[in-house]
């Protein structure tokens, strides 16, 4: 009886031990399904990942081709903005040289000429100038010459033509001689004054564009040296020009002088003579 009592509690445990492991068997692949579903997903979320990290790959690519360009375009933008502040600058800066221009050629007494051709507008007015007080000479010397080849008495009659007052306060003849010879010299004076202030104009220039040059750069110097030089140096052979013709005027002018002189104390010298007879004729 013991003995099948111990079978059948052998066969129990057996049953019992039996249904744990199916149990377990089935606990296990329960596991088993869990643990693929969570690769599946692992590898889902690995994929994610990697689209991820190309898109912000992308991004990042993006942002810095937009920062290049922004930073192109800054520049670009900045050296637009440099151009157009130059050349505002040199604009300005030959409005004021086309004023300085002007207002040189309108003290002078004339329009002002276009920029191509200030220099020869300039060149050409004193040339007329200076034509106009050669000829003013010339006038001047033929009629003393006319004066001396009549003779004293020719010329006080024309002293005694004028007036009842033939002498000035200073004790010397008034003629219109000296009324043209001192025209002669506030005219020779203008003309003068008129080329120093063009001068002075031409030098304002230079410095200007001898100060935009060192702003440029050393490329164009040349250029603008050469432009420069073509600009004073006729300005300054003009001058000296003038110099020269100025001082053979006053040479000439001096000497005029000097035949008026002589005329006027011959003339007086003869009324002088002239009045003592007078008198005794009188009484």
């Amino acid at each position: 009886g013991e003995s099948e009592g111990c079978g059948l509690s052998t066969m129990h445990d057996q049953d019992d031990l039996l249904m744990e492991v199916r149990h377990l068997s089935a606990r296990l692949g329960t596991l088993t399904q869990e643990v693929g579903t969570i690769e599946a997903r692992q590898v889902k979320l690995d994929r994610r990942l990697v689209e991820f990290g190309g898109l912000v790959q992308g991004l990042q690519e993006e942002q810095y081709t937009q920062s290049c360009h922004m930073k192109q375009s800054q520049k670009t933008l900045a050296c637009g903005a440099q151009r157009a502040l130059d050349t505002a600058v040199a604009v300005q800066q030959q409005m004021e040289q086309e004023d300085a221009w002007e207002t040189c050629m309108q003290r002078m007494g004339g329009p002002a000429p276009p920029d191509n051709s200030l220099v020869q507008e300039l060149e050409k007015r004193l040339e007329a100038r200076m034509e106009e007080h050669t000829r003013w000479l010339e006038e001047l010397q033929s009629d003393l010459a006319a004066m001396m080849l009549e003779g004293p008495q020719a010329a006080r009659s024309a002293v005694l033509a004028r007036g009842s007052d033939p002498v000035g306060a200073d004790g010397s003849a008034v003629d219109p001689l000296r009324e043209r010879l001192t025209a002669l010299e506030r005219a020779q004076r203008t003309v003068a004054v008129s080329a120093r202030r063009a001068l002075q104009t031409a030098i304002i220039v230079h410095q200007q564009q001898r100060s935009q040059e060192q702003d440029d750069g050393p490329e164009k110097d040349d250029d603008k040296r050469k432009a420069l030089e073509d600009l004073v140096k006729p300005v300054a052979e003009l001058e000296q020009q003038c110099s020269h013709r100025f001082v053979a005027q006053d040479e000439r002018m001096d000497k005029i002088l000097q035949m008026v002189d002589t005329l006027a104390d011959r003339v007086l010298m003869q009324q002088g003579r002239a009045l003592p007879g007078a008198a005794g004729g009188g009484e």
